[in-house]
Parts: C-alpha cells; sequence; structure tokens
C-alpha cells in the first residue's frame, strides 16, 4: 500500500467522521427541539388540570392533591345532589300520603264529587308537574353524573398522558444517555482514530526515514564504491608515479654522483697537483728563507760589528748588502705570493669540500624526503585501505540495517492493514448504530408527533368539554336554583293544600257536629 492510497484512505475516514459528527449535531439539535415541545405541552398539561380543578387560581400544590381536590369537590356536588333528590323525593312521598291520606277522609266525609274531582284533576296536575319536574331533575341528574364520569375519565386520561410524557420523558432520558453513550464511544471512537492517525503518521515517518536511511546507504555505497575506484586507481598511479619517481630520482643521484665524482676526483687531482706544486714551492721557498735568514744573521752580526767599530765597511760589502736586501725583498714577495697562492688554494679546498658536503646533505636530504614521500604514501595507501574496510563494513551494516527496515515496514504493515480493518469495522459498527439511533429516532419522532398530535386533539376535546361543563355546570347551577325555587313553591303549595284540606275537613266535620 503506497502512501497516497493511504493518505486518501485517511481523509475518506476523516470525511466520514465529521458527517457523523454532522448527523449527531443534527440529532442533538431535534432531541432538544422535542425536549422543548415536551415541557410546553407538560406546562399546557399542568395549566389545563388547574383549570380544571378550579376557576380562580389555586395556591401551588402536586398534581396529585389538584386532581383529589377534584375528586372530591365533585363527590361533595353528587353528595349534596343525592341529598337534595332524597329530600324531594321524600317530599313526594309525603305528599302522596297527604293525598291519599285527604282521600281516605274525603270519603270518610263526603265530600261533594264535583269539587273532590276538581281537587283531584288540580292535584293531578301538579302531581304530573311535580313528576314531569322530577323526571327532568333526574335527567339532570344524569347528565351530571354523565358529565363528573366525562371530567373522571378525562382526569383518567390527563393521568395517563401524564404518565405516558413521564414515560416519554424516561425514554427521553434515556436517548439522551444513549445519545451520550454514543457521543463518548464516538470520542473513544475519534481518540482511537487520532491515535491510528499518529500511528500511521509514525509509521509513514518511519518509513520516510528508512527509505531515507536506505537511499543514503544506496548512495554511500555507491559513493564508497566510487571512492574505493578512485582510491584503488589513484594508488596504482601513486605506485606507477612513485615507482617512475624512484626510478628518475636513482638514474639522476646516480648520474650526479658519478657526475659530482668525476668534477671533485678531477679537482682533487688537480688540487692535489697544485698542492704538491705549492708545497715544494712553499718548501724551496722556505729554504730559501733560511738560507736568507742565514745571510741576514751574518749580515746583522756584520752590522753589529760595524757598528762597534770592530770592522770598516767596504763599497763591496755595501752592494751585496743591497743586493740582498733586493733579494730578500723579492724572496718577501714570492713568499707572499706563495702565501697567497696557498691561502687561495686552501679556500678552493674548502670550498670544493663545502660543495661535496652539501652535495652530500642534499642528496641526503633527497633520500629522506623521498623516504618520507614513500612512507606518506604508505600511509595513505593503509588510510585508504582502513577506510575501504570501513566502507565494506558499512556497506554491510547498511545493507542489515536495509533488511531490518524491510522487516519493520512489513510488519508496519501488516500492523496498519490490522487497524484499518480494525478501524473499517468499528466504522461500520458505528454506521450500524447510528443507523438504528436514527430508526430508532425517527420512530420516536413519529411516536411523539402522534402522541404530540393526539395530545393536541384531546387538548382542544378537553378543552371543548371543560367549556361545555363550565355551560353544563352554569346551567346546572340556574337549573337547581329554579329547582330549590319550585321546591319552595311546592312546600307552600302543600302547606295551602293541607290548609284547605283541613278547611275542608273543618267543614264537613262541622255540619255533622251540628
Amino acid at each position: 500500500m503506497n502512501q497516497e492510497s493511504v493518505e486518501s484512505l485517511i481523509n475518506n475516514y476523516e470525511a466520514i467522521v465529521k458527517q457523523q459528527q454532522q448527523e449527531l449535531y443534527y440529532l442533538k439539535h431535534e432531541q432538544d427541539n422535542l425536549k422543548h415541545q415536551l415541557i410546553e405541552l407538560i406546562n399546557e398539561n399542568k395549566q389545563l388540570s388547574q383549570d380544571l380543578s378550579a376557576k380562580k387560581p389555586l395556591p401551588p400544590q402536586t398534581n396529585n392533591n389538584n386532581y383529589e381536590q377534584l375528586i372530591s369537590n365533585l363527590k361533595q356536588q353528587i353528595n349534596k345532589l343525592i341529598n337534595e333528590k332524597e329530600c324531594v323525593s321524600k317530599l313526594w312521598q309525603e305528599g302522596i300520603k297527604t293525598i291519599d291520606h285527604l282521600e281516605d277522609e274525603f270519603k270518610q266525609t263526603g265530600v261533594p264529587k264535583s269539587e273532590v274531582q276538581k281537587l283531584k284533576l288540580n292535584y293531578e296536575t301538579k302531581i304530573e308537574k311535580l313528576q314531569q319536574e322530577l323526571a327532568k331533575n333526574q335527567m339532570r341528574h344524569c347528565e351530571v353524573d354523565q358529565s363528573l364520569e366525562n371530567q373522571a375519565s378525562a382526569l383518567k386520561i390527563v393521568k395517563n398522558l401524564e404518565t405516558e410524557v413521564l414515560r416519554l420523558q424516561k425514554r427521553l432520558q434515556e436517548a439522551v444517555e444513549d445519545k451520550n453513550l454514543s457521543q463518548q464511544m464516538l470520542e473513544k471512537k475519534d481518540e482511537v482514530i487520532q491515535s491510528l492517525k499518529s500511528a500511521n503518521s509514525n509509521y509513514l515517518r518511519q518509513v520516510r526515514e528508512a527509505v531515507c536511511v536506505v537511499e543514503a546507504a544506496l548512495n554511500e555505497k555507491d559513493a564508497a564504491l566510487f571512492r574505493e575506484q578512485q582510491i584503488k586507481d589513484e594508488n596504482e598511479k601513486l605506485l606507477k608515479e612513485m615507482t617512475e619517481i624512484v626510478k628518475q630520482t636513482q638514474e639522476k643521484i646516480k648520474q650526479e654522483t658519478l657526475k659530482l665524482s668525476i668534477e671533485s676526483a678531477e679537482k682533487q687531482k688537480l688540487l692535489m697537483d697544485e698542492l704538491s706544486q705549492a708545497q715544494t714551492e712553499i718548501r724551496r721557498k722556505c729554504e730559501e728563507i733560511e738560507a736568507l735568514n742565514q745571510k741576514s744573521c751574518q749580515l746583522e752580526r756584520e752590522i753589529e760589528r760595524m757598528h762597534k767599530g770592530h770592522c770598516t765597511i767596504d763599497e763591496s760589502d755595501i752592494n751585496k748588502l743591497l743586493i740582498l736586501e733586493k733579494n730578500l725583498e723579492s724572496t718577501f714577495q714570492k713568499l707572499l705570493v706563495s702565501e697567497k697562492l696557498n691561502i687561495q688554494l686552501t679556500s678552493d679546498k674548502e670550498v670544493i669540500k663545502n660543495d661535496l658536503e652539501q652535495m652530500a646533505n642534499i642528496y641526503d636530504r633527497n633520500l629522506k624526503a623521498k623516504e618520507v614521500e614513500m612512507l606518506t604514501l604508505k600511509a595513505k595507501i593503509n588510510r585508504l585501505e582502513t577506510e575501504l574496510n570501513e566502507t565494506h563494513e558499512k556497506i554491510n551494516n547498511l545493507s542489515k540495517i536495509n533488511q531490518d527496515n524491510k522487516q519493520q515496514q512489513g510488519n508496519n504493515e501488516t500492523d496498519y492493514k490490522a487497524t484499518i480493518t480494525e478501524y473499517k469495522n468499528t466504522i461500520k459498527q458505528l454506521q450500524t448504530q447510528i443507523e438504528m439511533k436514527q430508526d430508532l429516532h425517527q420512530k420516536w419522532r413519529k411516536e411523539t408527533k402522534i402522541i404530540t398530535d393526539n395530545l393536541e386533539k384531546l387538548v382542544t376535546h378537553l378543552k371543548q368539554e371543560v367549556q361545555q361543563f363550565k355551560k353544563e355546570n352554569k346551567s346546572l347551577k340556574e337549573d337547581f336554583r329554579k329547582s330549590e325555587d319550585k321546591v319552595r313553591q311546592y312546600k307552600t303549595f302543600l302547606e295551602l293544600i293541607s290548609k284547605d284540606v283541613n278547611k275542608i275537613s273543618h267543614l264537613t266535620l262541622g255540619p255533622g257536629i251540628s
């Protein structure tokens, strides 16, 4: 697997992860919106329950207390209506009993039939009216019971809605927990992805370093081989040049030594000849000087003797003295010339000796320089051989490192393939989980939409029923007030009837007594 395919695969994975994160953010936003909608529905249901419990705002209590208070109020109203119904039924029974009693008394007393029939018809009409009123009241009581049952069913529906809302809140909490778990899993997977990216970057860096090392090793190997070839060529060239230089120097030294030896021999021979001649001349001059010295000594003795006055001076002696002086001067001149020649010969001898010593020193220096050059060449050859051995060792080490790097690269590729397969599997699992979460979220959205629609319908229906119940309660209260007024009228009417009956009985009993 090359580097471009790996980088493209990593970029694809990063794009998929970003897309999944955007989808999760969208799902989170949708969940928050649904949560706000559910909270609004719960608040609206609470407001409706408070409106159902009482018209006026009650002090803040729990929902169960409000429902219990509402149920207790409805029960009290039902009990009041039942008591009123029993009172009306008792009054009706008492009226029937009084009517029966009056009929019995009428039968006993014997009132005229015309008045009795009138009273009977009047009473029957009134009784029918009372029965109609009673039937109406019973129907109204049934309607009130039905409304109370409807209110109880509405309360049950509200309770069911609250339980459903609680269940939805629980499911929402579970969904939030699942979302948090999925986010944690995604964070863990992101960490795994980051670690894989870092590992991949490390692997790529190691591979690049290994490739650089291998390239450097190959370049070093080529350079070492090139240097080895250059060293070999240079060694051969140096050996050839050194052998030629040695041959040339040896020949030159031989020629120069022969030439110098011949010249020195010739000069030495000439100098020896001149020296022998000079020595013979010096010996001769020394002999002459000694003879002249003896003569000068004799002359000095004679001069001393002449100065002392022991002898006279002749002209011949003076001439001899003059000749002797001339001879002495000439001998002195010759002696000086011979000494100069001797000094010149000794100086030439010293010069030749110095030249020979200088030539010998030059020859020694040349030999030493050639020996030093030979030693430097040998040292250079040894150094090149050691460098060649070191380059061979480096090449062997680099080949080993190259093999190790290839093995490490193979291991890294296997590890990288394993991590990529694992990463693909985890991505597939995450995709399946996200698809399941999306399906669940879609189902949950559908269910919440259905529930919210049903709740909205139910709330509107409950609002309509509450308004209807309010109207019916108002009408029932009005009817109840009217029925109370009628009951009062019936009581007064029955009192009047009882008075009339008493009057009739008094009238019927009065003539019989008289």
